[in-house]
This record gives C-alpha cells, sequence and structure tokens, in this order.
C-alpha cells in the first residue's frame, strides 16, 4: 500500500489555526494513536502552523499556510508550509534539555506561551526537519506508528 495524504491549505488567520487542529486530532484517532498521543501531536501542529503565522507571514493575514498530513505504512508525517520569512538554522537545534532541566513530568505544562513552541515539537515528536529554499519554507514533522497502529496502513487489495 502506498502513502495516504490529505492537502490542507488555510490563510495566515489566527482563528483558521483550529481547523488544522480538529484536522489532525480525527486523523491521528482513526490511524491508532491513542489520545494523549493524538493531543500531542495535535499540539505540535496547531504550534507549527501558529509559528508560521506569527514567525514567517509576522501576522499579515490572507497569506497561504498549507499542511500534508501522510500516512504511511509506519509513520504519520505531518508537512506545514509557508511562504514566509525563513526562520534561522539554530532554532531547531537549540538544546531542549534547558528547558527541561528540572525533569518533572509536567515541565510542558508549566513552560511560557512564547519561546518554546520548536522545543516542545522536538520533545514530542520522532523526527523534526526543516528547510527553507528562500520562497518556501518547510517543516515535517513524523511520529512513529507502533506495529499495531501500522496494520490500519495495512494493504488492502
Amino acid at each position: 500500500m502506498g502513502e495516504r495524504r490529505i492537502h490542507f491549505r488555510i490563510e495566515s488567520d489566527l482563528d483558521q489555526v483550529p481547523l488544522i487542529g480538529m484536522v489532525a486530532n480525527k486523523l491521528c484517532s482513526l490511524a491508532g494513536f491513542d489520545e494523549m498521543q493524538t493531543y500531542q501531536i495535535e499540539l505540535c501542529l496547531v504550534e507549527a502552523v501558529t509559528n508560521s503565522i506569527e514567525h514567517a507571514y509576522e501576522g499579515k493575514p490572507g497569506l497561504p499556510v498549507e499542511v500534508d498530513f501522510i500516512l504511511q505504512r509506519d509513520r504519520f508525517r505531518f508537512t506545514v508550509r509557508d511562504y514566509g520569512r525563513a526562520m534561522a538554522h539554530d532554532e531547531l537545534n537549540r538544546d531542549i534539555s534547558e528547558i527541561f532541566k528540572d525533569n518533572t513530568e509536567c515541565a510542558i505544562c508549566e513552560l511560557s506561551s512564547s519561546g518554546r513552541g520548536l522545543a516542545i515539537i522536538q520533545a514530542i515528536m520522532d523526527a523534526v526537519f526543516y528547510s527553507s529554499t528562500g520562497e518556501c519554507n518547510v517543516l515535517v514533522l513524523e511520529k512513529l506508528l507502533a506495529p499495531d497502529e501500522s496494520e490500519y496502513c495495512g494493504d488492502s487489495a
């Protein structure tokens, strides 16, 4: 079985970001992620799209933010694309251990809402990649499927 893909596009309006969260939540549930994993993935996608609007587009409305939901045999890949200002390459490679240094279970709950989104994304997702061509910025988030979850992606032919 090949991959299954859904392409979703919103305008750079923070009021539209919950749509991405709802789509992510439903698709992750259907893919077999448990309730906590589904919530965490939804959080990561909402944060990534919010970052595109607030940072790449500097809050300007009416610009495209695209999200591809790509279900593969062993992983769920989420690609967030914008056409604004590129992220500094060192932003993605920040040391997240500083943020979680107290090692408490609720460290994520205690974070301020600004400047921690990429660290949260890196802590939750199995892989995070970023690239920019100068015209297009692409953030790829991947979450591996457990062997029993990947059955959902099995051959149906």
